[in-house]
């Protein structure tokens, strides 16, 4: 009787599936679809001048605890170091207004202007609050006062829902990524010679 002995090669090796190649890649692309977003969305809230006013007039401005805001002066003319700035909450919550110890000056997307950082805002409460700017000297009709989110405080927190959902899905993919070059390798290594049958 002829005995037969088979091999590694004389078997074909079942071919590894592409699913969860295409399903780590899949997963890639969501995390960085959302990881743009997240730059796009933190570039947007932090380059903007959301309230313009003129001084001695109150400007109704909406801040949120947990994001501090900035008082900006449109130059020119530059900063004298005689504006002054009040703030007050229109339904509830304090607000805090301090000069800024470092220099912050803005240019958003479509204003000719730059502005200098003037005070920084901070309130206990998300809510309408009330701001107003002036100098302490005679007024100077040509100056304009803004506020804006500060754009040193990082990414906002539907920017950090953003990034923890582009992080989630980068170590999904790279854990399937990981399991299914495991799965290659086990199914394309050579197998033992099958013992032969009498």
């Amino acid at each position: 009787m002829l005995n037969v002995t088979k091999t590694a090669t004389d078997t074909v090796a079942p071919k590894p599936r592409l699913h969860r190649y295409l399903l780590a890649a899949l997963i890639a692309a969501v995390a960085a679809a959302a990881l743009l977003a997240t730059v796009t969305s933190a570039d947007r809230a932090t380059s903007a001048v959301d309230a313009k006013f003129q001084p001695g007039e109150p400007a109704t401005v909406q801040l949120a605890a947990d994001q501090p805001s900035i008082v900006y002066l449109r130059m020119p003319p530059a900063p004298t170091g005689a504006e002054q700035c009040r703030a007050s909450a229109l339904t509830e919550g304090t607000v805090t207004l301090r000069r800024l110890d470092r220099r912050l000056e803005l240019r958003p997307e479509g204003d000719d202007a730059t502005w200098r950082g003037l005070y920084e805002v901070r309130v206990d409460h998300t809510g309408r609050y009330e701001v107003t700017c002036g100098q302490l000297e005679d007024r100077d009709t040509t100056q304009a006062y803004g506020v804006g989110p500060d754009p040193d405080t990082g990414i906002s927190p539907g920017g950090m829902a953003l990034a923890a959902v582009a992080v989630v899905a980068l170590l999904g993919a790279a854990v399937l990524g990981l399991l299914a070059a495991r799965r290659r390798r086990a199914l394309l290594s050579p197998r033992p010679d099958v013992p032969p049958s009498e």
